[in-house]
C-alpha cells in the first residue's frame, strides 16, 4: 500500500512538471527538499540528492556520447588536424570538463536548496 502511495505521488509530480515546463530542476523540487529537511535530512544529504539528480543522467549521456563519437571516428579523421580521432588525452579532458560542468550544475542549486528554511517554503505553497 505504501508503494502504491509512492507511485501515485511520483505520477502527480510528473503531471505537475508537464503542466509547468518553465519550472524544472531543483527550483521545482524546492518543496521536496523542504520536506526532506523538515524530516531531518541534513544539508549535506540535500546537496548529495541534488547532485545525484544531475550526475546520473550526465554520466549516462557522456558514456553514450563517447560511444557514438568512437563509432564515427573514421568520419572525424578528415576533420581533425594533428590529433587522432581516438586520442585518449583529448577524450579524457573533454569528458572531465563535461563532468565538472554537470557537477557544478548539481552542487550549486543543491547548496542553495540546503539553505532554504523548510517552514517558509511549506507555508508559501
Amino acid at each position: 500500500m505504501l508503494a502504491r502511495a509512492g507511485e501515485h505521488l511520483v505520477q502527480r509530480i510528473g503531471d505537475r512538471r508537464r503542466r509547468q515546463p518553465a519550472e524544472t530542476g531543483n527550483g521545482f523540487r524546492r518543496r521536496e527538499f523542504a520536506i526532506r529537511s523538515a524530516l531531518g535530512a541534513g544539508p549535506r544529504r540535500v546537496v548529495l540528492q541534488a547532485m545525484r539528480t544531475a550526475l546520473l543522467p550526465a554520466a549516462a549521456g557522456i558514456a553514450a556520447g563517447a560511444a557514438a563519437a568512437a563509432g564515427v571516428a573514421r568520419v572525424m579523421r578528415s576533420l581533425l588536424f594533428d590529433t587522432s580521432p581516438l586520442d585518449g588525452v583529448t577524450w579524457a579532458g573533454t569528458c572531465a570538463v563535461l563532468f565538472a560542468a554537470c557537477l557544478a550544475a548539481g552542487y550549486l542549486p543543491g547548496r542553495r536548496a540546503a539553505r532554504v528554511d523548510p517552514l517558509a517554503v511549506l507555508k508559501a505553497e
